[in-house]
């Protein structure tokens, strides 16, 4: 279906993908169906077995058969994320400043539907397999998704993406953006791509049980969940390195190393943007940084100002970008400012929210500022590189407060 605006054109619907659960369906709970019981026993599809999924796109007033958009997908946030974000205001903005068509899944396992599940696994671990089992199957709708962009006889054979007999997207290449659980997720998807080159991970990081979820202010009503299920909290950290020993089959954590330059079998190398917040209060900017440096990427300097003096080695091991135009993978933190955003705790908690001067979260800041998704524009194009957007200083939100 689809409905028209000023700016852009909303398409929604239903494919189906092959599936390897046993159960399939957004809200089911089981994992994966085996072939094998041995211990190297891979996913097996039950013959037959198809998953239904849903999608959502947005179309520009821009992209014409004259001009076709360039097309993406694009990676939604935690739990009460789904496939509609791709009609929040910064991808909106982003799609109709630059001519993209933005298209989104929900991402199994991680998405609105999945509540429910994962606070049960978070009760009792014992159901947290599935959980991972679930996240890879929303792993691979969402590169069918891509394929179905990408390919002339899929999305672009549909009516809402057609104007006077010809397309309005251009299927010579596809991309991908994603903010947040999108940014994190981003990471583990680009590394088993085969259709895209480069991606732009907004607000990203990696392992979620030993260096994101007792750092974040999302955490705080599945931590209720979980201590109190487990509440002997001297083995609070053996038990979440466990879970991370499961999570990392579905977190970029167990996938960061073919990530860019070392692509694994049946995927080309990748190129990411990762466009990280100071003092974010939901993804960690410290497990970002770790995970610019499992990647390989380069860093932005000058990347903090002197207010930021404190966190002057977020950037150890990495090496700095020399000049501009850069070909490559890349690290950059915007900051909203000292007036706005305090230095992040640097204990295994979250920050405080609240009113500034100081604890306002800048999670959201940098995709709603439009130097940022001009940086990301110049990289999501054929031949696209890292741009300076930011005149050789430390890069700032547009509510940027001394």
């Amino acid at each position: 279906t689809s409905s028209t605006g000023a700016a852009l054109t909303e398409v929604d619907g239903t494919y189906q993908v092959p599936c390897y659960l046993t159960v399939c369906g957004a809200t089911a709970t089981p994992g994966f169906h085996f072939g094998s019981s041995g211990l190297y026993g891979t996913p097996t599809q039950i013959p037959g077995n198809v998953a239904t999924t849903n999608f959502d796109c947005i179309v520009p007033a821009t992209a014409t058969a004259a001009d076709p958009a360039r097309i993406s997908l694009y990676g939604h946030g935690l739990l009460e994320g789904s496939k509609s974000e791709v009609i929040a205001e910064n991808v909106e903005d982003m799609a109709t400043e630059h001519n993209i068509v933005f298209c989104g899944t929900d991402f199994w396992g991680l998405a609105a539907p999945a509540t429910l599940n994962d606070a049960a696994a978070l009760g009792n671990i014992n159901l947290f397999p599935a959980v991972v089992d679930r996240l890879q199957q929303g792993a691979l709708n969402s590169l069918f998704l891509g394929r179905m962009l990408l390919n002339p006889a899929g999305l672009a054979s549909n009516t809402a993406f057609r104007q006077g007999g010809g397309p309005v997207i251009d299927t010579s290449s596809l991309y991908y953006d994603g903010n947040s659980q999108g940014g994190i997720m981003g990471g583990f998807l680009t590394a088993v791509a085969p259709d895209w080159r480069h991606a732009v991970l907004g607000v990203t990081g990696l392992d979620y049980a030993n260096l994101l979820v007792q750092r974040s202010t999302d955490f705080t009503p599945f931590g209720k969940i979980l201590f109190t299920n487990y509440s002997d909290q001297s083995l609070s950290p053996v038990i979440l390195d466990l879970v991370q020993q499961l999570w990392d089959r579905g977190d970029p954590d167990g996938y960061a190393q073919q990530m860019t330059t070392r692509p694994l079998p049946g995927t080309p190398s990748h190129q990411v943007l990762m466009q990280i917040a100071y003092g974010d209060h939901q993804v960690s900017m410290y497990a970002g940084a770790v995970e610019a440096r499992t990647i390989g990427a380069s860093a932005y300097e000058p990347a903090l100002s002197a207010a930021r003096s404190r966190d002057r080695n977020l950037f150890y091991g990495l090496p700095g970008i020399k000049s501009f135009p850069f070909t490559g993978s890349a690290l950059e933190v915007w900051d909203d400012g000292p007036g706005l955003v305090s230095p992040p705790p640097l204990g295994n908690v979250p920050p405080i929210t609240g009113t500034p001067p100081g604890q306002h979260d800048p999670h959201s800041d940098v995709r709603a500022t439009p130097l940022a998704r001009q940086q990301k524009s110049d990289f999501l194009q054929p031949g696209g590189t890292i741009t300076d957007v930011c005149g050789g200083q430390p890069c700032q939100t547009s509510v940027f407060t001394p």
